[in-house]
């Protein structure tokens, strides 16, 4: 048996897929993969009963239970960086992605546009940059509904925080939304592209939500309105507010949140109307109960929340509305493991869900049809790929296939000795050198007796 630091490399190395998106007609999905030894972007043709060329005549009535039985295409790289891509996200008009790229693993990353062919092997353009300044870091928003904009948080003004921009992917204009000595986030665009939920961190536990009113062309033109209005002093006070979704009608946030609780539960925020804070801030209601009201903070007004359903776990996974507006996606957080959970907004009820092996489920989002969701998974037996959930007894489906061997399967210390590693050049030798210094220090000091 090997004993020595070759044993580690598999462990090291396993490959994965990662970060959904789905393009807007549903017949594919864009993921990040490190296959080729670097993260990249990649896309994989989805069997739909919608996409015309499926099953010629039969494809109208193929089912769920018949559709599981289809192969998916093979996956296509579809960008070829020398440095890791982080996100990937397809535009709303399906003729681009948007892609972050970070130089060296250093988390400065930039914003790219890549072109895309019509077709499930249409051409891939050369990918076109849309910030080009390595001292700053952008973390990317959302596309806005027409698929013209798109909003991100950088740290341009001032290295110490991050302003919300937004930017016209067509004229490369950009401009700042949303200004603060502050961390802020952009999470959503409104259905109708009239405003944006940003973040603000106020600790590592605690945020706070703001509605910035935008005009037409892109910019602020009222003053940002505060929606979480609370006393975050101290680990009782402090609330998070993860995922925000807005309803079809824009009336209406659906997030994950823990107001007055201790665990994250999806709820509803009403946008339309503000309720003065009333003394203690606490929950106006049996704690732990549902489909109530809670009360806001004493030190302002907090936008009336309402727990669709609650447990004594977290919610985790993202949520993820569907198309239609009609149904809830997202995970429970049960002893370290996900399980999947439906929720039905017009019966306000859960819907069964399918099983999962044991493992985690990251960045829940719904296919344009609103039959199913995809989602990252990763698990003790299962490294990380993309799998898709339907509601209902129908299983889930792994639509990926990264394989579990390791990246680097050509590559071996051939010299081992007082601690010091030699390398072998490969094909991938850029993510050798990325745990060299982790198989350095195994080396010598793992190993030993």
């Amino acid at each position: 048996m090997n004993h020595g630091p070759d044993a580690l490399l598999p462990y090291l190395n396993v490959r994965r897929a990662h970060g959904p998106s789905w393009s807007p007609d549903g017949a594919r999905l864009a993921f990040v993969a490190d296959t080729s030894g670097l993260d990249q972007a990649w896309i994989v043709n989805i069997p739909t009963a919608d996409v015309p060329d499926l099953m010629n005549d039969r494809r109208a009535s193929l089912g769920a239970r018949a559709l599981a039985d289809i192969p998916v295409g093979e996956p296509r790289q579809v960008t070829h960086f020398g440095e890791r891509v982080g996100v990937v996200s397809w535009s709303s008009g399906g003729d681009q992605l948007l892609v972050t790229v970070d130089a060296g693993g250093n988390e400065h990353d930039q914003l790219y546009l890549v072109p895309l062919g019509d077709g499930a092997d249409g051409a891939v353009g050369e990918p076109c940059a849309l910030t080009a300044e390595p001292d700053v870091i952008h973390t990317f928003g959302a596309w806005s509904p027409d698929g013209h904009s798109i909003c991100y948080s950088c740290n341009r003004r001032d290295r110490a925080f991050f302003d919300v921009w937004g930017m016209d992917v067509v004229s490369r204009a950009a401009r700042p939304v949303f200004e603060a000595d502050a961390t802020l986030t952009a999470l959503a665009w409104s259905p109708d592209g009239a405003s944006l939920v940003v973040s603000r961190a106020n600790t590592n536990h605690d945020v706070d939500l703001f509605l910035v009113p935008l005009d037409n062309a892109g910019q602020q033109h009222d003053e940002p309105r505060l929606l979480t209005a609370h006393d975050g002093r101290g680990p009782s006070g402090e609330t998070n507010y993860v995922s925000p979704v807005f309803s079809r009608d824009g009336r209406t946030l659906y997030l994950l949140a823990n107001r007055g609780r201790e665990f994250l539960a999806p709820a509803a925020l009403d946008l339309q109307m503000t309720v003065p804070g009333i003394d203690g801030g606490q929950d106006a209601r049996t704690p732990g109960s549902a489909d109530r009201d809670v009360a806001p903070s004493p030190t302002g007004t907090h936008a009336p929340l309402r727990y669709l359903t609650v447990n004594q776990w977290d919610a985790e996974g993202g949520l993820a509305l569907s198309p239609a507006g009609r149904q809830l996606a997202w995970a429970w957080n049960e002893d370290g493991l996900s399980r999947l959970a439906f929720y039905d907004l017009d019966d306000r009820r859960d819907l069964p869900a399918p099983a999962l092996p044991p493992g985690v489920v990251e960045g829940l989002t719904w296919a344009p049809d609103g039959r199913s969701v995809a989602f990252s998974f990763n698990g003790t037996r299962h490294n990380g790929n993309i799998w898709t959930a339907s509601p209902g007894a129908d299983p889930a489906r792994q639509v990926t296939h990264v394989s579990r061997d390791s990246v680097i399967d050509v590559c071996r210390m051939h010299k081992y000795a007082n601690g010091t590693c030699q390398w072998r050049r490969c094909r991938c030798q850029k993510a050798c050198r990325t745990r060299q210094s982790a198989l350095h220090w195994l080396a010598a000091y793992g190993f030993r007796g």
